[in-house]
This record gives C-alpha cells, sequence and structure tokens, in this order.
C-alpha cells in the first residue's frame, strides 16, 4: 500500500483543522460526513472506536465493554462495519446491535455503519478512525493488519487458542506491546484513557507509523521468500520419498 503514508498524513485532527482521507479513486477529500457515519460520526472533534470486522464476530463480552467505554467517553462513537457473511441477515444484525447498546444505556446513533469501502481506498478509508476495539474470541485477521497499516492502533486481549491470538502476534512483532490488555477491566480503562489522553494515542500512533515500516509483519518479500524456501524443502522431502 504504498499511498498509504500520504493518505494518514491528513487523518489526524493534529495536523489538521479538516479531518480528511484523500480517494485513491478520484483524488477527491474524504470525511467521515462523505462515509455516512451520521450526525456524531461526522463530527471532526469526535473520538471513533472503529472494529471492521464481519458482524459473526461479535460477542457479549466485547460489546458490553465498547458500550462502557462509550458511556465514558461522551465525545466517542462506534464505527462498525455493515459487510456480512451473508448480505441479507446485516440489516438484521445492525438493529440488534442497536438494540443492546439501548440495553447499555448507550444512544443508538453513537453506532455508525458503513458498507465495504472501495478497492483502491480500502485501507485510506480506515485511517478516518482514532482507535482500533478488536474482538478477543476472533480477532481481527486481514481487516486488523489492513487497519494497523492505516496507522490506526488498536485495543485487544489475547486468548488461549489461534484466533483469538492474531492481534497480539501483529502487535507484538512491532514490539507495541501496550496494545494488549490483560483482563476486561485493563481492556476498558485503556480505551478511556487512550479516549481522554489523545497525546498519548498519537504517541502510540507515530511508533506505529514508524514500526510498520521494520516489522517483518509487514515485509512482504521477506514472507515470500521465506515461503518459496519452504515449498522448495517440501518439494526435496517429497521427491527423496
Amino acid at each position: 500500500y504504498p499511498h498509504a503514508p500520504k493518505t494518514t498524513e491528513h487523518a489526524h485532527p493534529w495536523h489538521a483543522p479538516d479531518r480528511y482521507v484523500v480517494s485513491q479513486e478520484d483524488k477527491s477529500r474524504v470525511t467521515r460526513r462523505d462515509l455516512g457515519l451520521g450526525p456524531i460520526g461526522s463530527r471532526d472533534e469526535a473520538f471513533a472506536l472503529c472494529n471492521f470486522n464481519q458482524l459473526y464476530k461479535m460477542d457479549p463480552d466485547s460489546f458490553a465493554v465498547w458500550n462502557n467505554a462509550l458511556r465514558r467517553l461522551p465525545n466517542a462513537f462506534l464505527w462498525l462495519s455493515r459487510v456480512s457473511v451473508r448480505k441479507d441477515t446485516s440489516m438484521y444484525a445492525q438493529g440488534h446491535l442497536q438494540l443492546e447498546a439501548a440495553s447499555h444505556g448507550v444512544r443508538t446513533e453513537r453506532l455508525a455503519f458503513s458498507f465495504k469501502f472501495p478497492t483502491d481506498d480500502y485501507v485510506p478509508f480506515r485511517a478516518l478512525a482514532d482507535l482500533m476495539v478488536d474482538n478477543p474470541a476472533y480477532n481481527a485477521h486481514t481487516t486488523g493488519g489492513d487497519t494497523l497499516w492505516a496507522g490506526v492502533p488498536s485495543v485487544l486481549t489475547a486468548t488461549r487458542h489461534l484466533a483469538g491470538r492474531a492481534s497480539a502476534s501483529f502487535s507484538h512483532s512491532m514490539g507495541l506491546f501496550e496494545m494488549v490488555a490483560h483482563s476486561w477491566k485493563h481492556y476498558e480503562d485503556h480505551v478511556h484513557e487512550l479516549g481522554k489522553r489523545q497525546k498519548r494515542l498519537w504517541a502510540l500512533r507515530k511508533r506505529l507509523m514508524k514500526r510498520r515500516r521494520e516489522s517483518p509483519f509487514f515485509d512482504l518479500d521477506r514472507l515470500a521468500e521465506g515461503q518459496h524456501r519452504l515449498a522448495n524443502a517440501m518439494w526435496g522431502v517429497h521427491a527423496a520419498g
């Protein structure tokens, strides 16, 4: 994603009064309002928690913690994706999530939903978020890597199985151990602190932007070479009987 550094340069309120990214599709400026995030999501000063996972990854515990964080951060909203494995069920999932948020004392308009981003802008549009909150049971995988590459830090926990340890592996590979929470309370408090102390969030984002260039996690040439060596070794074992 050679365009990502350029677009994320304009994605932070600390850099410019107008929060926007540059669309790679038509070179226009794109704001949260252009993505249809609603009256709260369109405000430049709002704090955007994001989770771009497919909706089937949602679980009650993490959703409850996100709502707790929203109550503690009155100027925040939660940006979710409408994308689901079955398109005919996503509209019902959205309604159910809004009802669940209301049961936690969070106004439904503080949840914002967007459709799948265009291919050329799949990564840059993510940079309009402030902080990714990940699902513990089934982490963001490709989605998480794309969001980190867009310069958006994450808060997550690591569970005991593969699907729940992907994000922690991403974080450790970049030396950003502070993104991993060790309990639900730590998770919620960490989200709250980064939402209230945005200078700390900005420092974390700057480290992320630097580390992504140095981390083996984003070194695709090295990954391809490793896969090539592995395939040759496997074939050698096969050829030797």
